[in-house]
């Protein structure tokens, strides 16, 4: 109800009260003033009566008059609740035009709330476009700087986006495949330093994609990986992977791993079938139930790891080093362990059968149920 509404029944309603008191002090008051005159007298004398029939007189006339005012005052008050009723009635229909404006207004506001987050959304996703198709621009440059600033663009990029974060991780996976390939390709950018035995370096974005790919914030609350990442006949020679990288189920199948350092590196169920580790520094690594099936470790040290369950299965161990390694229940049948140095490992049912041992040195190792 509107406050002008309001205000002229609130004066209607004092108009009518003042008018009413008014009424009833002149009816009064005229009443107790006037001369009354008895019939009889008036035939008889013109004079006015006095005394106690006078006031006897008047006490009737004004009880006369106050019974007319109450029934009038029942009329005005009558008027007064129907005024009061229909102000209340309009105060009610106001509060509900207002709550209904109000609901409308939540629900425009609501409306612009969704609206705008959906703008947020598809800003978000734009910049993110932007930003994915940059970092492949990076990629593709000549200048090695520029290109590890790529890499480090598209690590960004998954960690802010849930939605691209596998795509992130193949793209860098094919990288290393593309730029260090094993065999290297005739027409390699990289040929010349990949058979260069002697001066030989890591490519240094080849090592910080390592270092990206081991360091993802992989699953993103899910129990693992949807898939495994793909590093299959590349060329990672003289590597280091550290306690920090991550490669469980990883395939290293045909890789050339040749002194690499696998520093504690996390390598559970990883594939290594026919992957060249000559060389090799494996230590502290984790390298439960791996799949190194006829993997090349001659001359390998592998100090304190373990590959509990681990497939040696055809592997070439010649003169390699295992010093304090966990070979539980792993499988080393038909092994070549020719010059194979082990100190203190742990062969406890492992299966050696076949297993070429000859001047191995076997020192304070655990046989326990070693199938020979």
């Amino acid at each position: 109800m509107p406050d002008s509404e309001a205000e002229s029944l609130k004066q209607w309603l004092i108009a009518l009260a003042l008018i009413f008191l008014s009424v009833a002090l002149v009816i009064g008051f005229t009443l107790w003033t006037i001369e009354v005159t008895s019939i009889e007298q008036i035939q008889h004398s013109s004079e006015p009566l006095a005394g106690k029939s006078l006031l006897e007189l008047k006490n009737q006339g004004i009880k006369s008059v106050l019974d007319a005012l109450k029934t009038v005052a029942a009329a005005f008050g009558g008027v007064a609740i129907l005024f009061n009723v229909f102000y209340a009635a309009k105060r009610v229909e106001s509060m509900d035009r207002a709550a209904i404006a109000a609901e409308k207004n939540i629900e425009v506001g609501l409306k612009n709330v969704e609206i705008g987050l959906k703008n947020a959304v598809l800003t978000e996703e734009r910049l993110i476009t932007e930003r994915f198709a940059k970092a492949i621009e990076l990629l593709g440059s000549k200048e090695t700087e520029i290109r590890i600033g790529g890499i480090y663009a598209l690590e960004r990029i998954a960690n802010d986006s849930p939605k691209d974060y596998w795509q992130i991780i193949e793209v860098l996976a094919a990288y290393v495949r593309e730029r260090a390939p094993w065999p290297p390709k005739p027409s390699s950018e990289i040929e010349e330093t990949i058979t260069d035995s002697e001066n030989y370096k890591v490519p240094t974005d080849i090592q910080a994609t390592l270092s990206v790919l081991g360091r993802r914030k992989h699953s993103y609350g899910l129990p693992e990986e949807p898939y495994s990442i793909d590093l299959e006949k590349t060329n990672l020679r003289g590597v280091t992977l550290n306690s920090d990288t991550k490669f469980q189920k990883a395939n290293f199948s045909k890789a050339n791993l040749q002194e690499a350092k696998l520093l504690g590196t996390k390598l559970q169920e990883a594939f290594f079938i026919n992957a060249d580790l000559r060389g090799a520094y494996v230590i502290n690594a984790q390298l439960q139930q791996a799949n190194c099936m006829s993997t090349d470790f001659r001359g390998a040290n592998v100090f304190n790891s373990n590959l509990q369950e681990a497939n040696l299965m055809n592997t070439n161990l010649k003169g390699a080093r295992f010093t304090q390694a966990n070979l539980q229940q792993a499988n080393l049948a038909s092994a070549s362990c020719q010059n194979l140095y082990s100190l203190g490992s742990n062969f406890q049912e492992a299966n050696l059968q076949k297993a070429n041992l000859q001047e191995a040195i076997l020192a304070a190792n655990n046989f326990t149920g070693t199938l020979f």
